[in-house]
């Protein structure tokens, strides 16, 4: 169905949910190191701990190379090519589309021998995305990988409730592209997700600037974090006369993932405090 603009209401919708449904996070490059940095949300729970090498908190690596084998040189090493996803929105929808992108990702590494470009991984998360669609794409051109969907008995009533960004770490520039839930693309320096992120893309255009070192983007991502929060409990305060419920159970941190050709890191930050915890 088409609104008065001629825009899908399902995607309208679909847009609306993947802002609404998860806690903001923050994605910038720093040029100075060629690195992502992904600063998001996390509600630690006393007593349960997860952990998968190929996914933090918000970065899930769809492809990279190994280079663990101690007989590949240390300059090898320092030159890694990663292609990672952050998704925003429905969960379920999330991890059906990480589970899509990364056996394509498989089939171009069989077929290529080379990890998936950002904008062969976006490009591919769009034709995923449309395909509630149904457009029949039996008769378009592939390459040797084929279509992203090779299930044919794959059915979605439904568009996709997610918004997606695509992180490229290669030989070139550090590179981020998003793919909103009609697979239309945009590439950024700097993007925010989720709950509160109309507000934290303002602050990205304030704060960053070329030149940023690895630290410096972080800081910049923590602090609209902490902004973000610190205007939320304020708006509580002027709608109830008292602040929002805080952090509840367990204690809530700012997890920031680092991206680079050095492979992947992460650091711990409270949401409350200026210091680092880990």
């Amino acid at each position: 169905d088409l609104d008065q603009y001629g825009k899908s209401s399902q995607l309208r919708n679909a847009m609306l949910a993947s802002s609404r449904q998860s806690a903001p996070l923050v994605a910038a490059i720093a040029t100075a190191s060629n690195s992502i940095i992904v600063c998001s949300i996390k509600r630690t729970r006393p007593g349960i701990k997860t952990r998968n090498h190929q996914s933090g908190h918000a970065v899930h690596i769809v492809a990279s190379d190994d280079y663990d084998n101690d007989e590949i040189s240390q300059v090898k090493q320092q030159q890694r090519t990663t292609t990672a996803v952050v998704f925003s929105g429905n969960k379920a929808d999330a991890i059906l589309l990480l589970k899509i992108m990364r056996e394509y990702g498989r089939r171009i590494w069989e077929r290529y021998d080379s990890i998936p470009s950002v904008e062969r991984v976006a490009d591919g998360l769009s034709e995923a995305l449309l395909s509630f669609m149904r457009y029949d794409r039996e008769s378009e051109l592939h390459d040797g990988t084929g279509k992203v969907i090779v299930d044919r008995d794959f059915d979605m009533a439904r568009p996709f409730g997610v918004q997606s960004l695509v992180l490229g770490v290669r030989g070139g520039p550090a590179t981020i592209r998003s793919v909103d839930p009609s697979g239309v693309q945009n590439g950024w320096v700097a993007r925010a997700l989720g709950k509160g992120s109309d507000r934290a893309n303002q602050m990205l255009e304030g704060a960053w600037k070329p030149g940023l070192e690895e630290g410096q983007v972080r800081d910049m991502c923590v602090k609209i974090l902490r902004d973000l929060y610190r205007e939320e409990q304020e708006q509580h305060v002027r709608d109830d006369g008292m602040a929002g419920a805080g952090a509840g159970a367990g204690e809530v941190m700012i997890i920031c993932e680092i991206v680079s050709s050095r492979g992947f890191s992460q650091e711990s930050f409270s949401l409350l405090e200026k210091d680092v915890e880990g």
